[in-house]
């Protein structure tokens, strides 16, 4: 008898948490900084996730303040 290794599907360990960057990294992230390259996953979540496309346009948008606040 034969054994098959592709029929055993029995997770060898746990799905491990996607790091999340320290208030600086993330503060830096906001401000147009680079992340590591271990927070790779991270960011793609950050930037296709839920409320993705909220905080894009607040990104975008809180620059625009201080120009329309001097037109006033």
């Amino acid at each position: 008898m034969t054994e098959n290794p592709a029929a055993d599907t029995t997770p060898t360990s746990e799905p491990t948490a996607t790091p999340e960057p320290t208030a600086r990294q993330r503060l830096g992230y906001v401000l147009g900084r680079t992340l590591p390259a271990e927070l790779h996953d991270w960011v793609v979540a950050d930037t296709t996730g839920p409320g993705a496309t909220r905080r894009y346009a607040t990104r975008c948008l809180i620059p625009l303040i201080p120009i329309l606040a001097g037109l006033l």
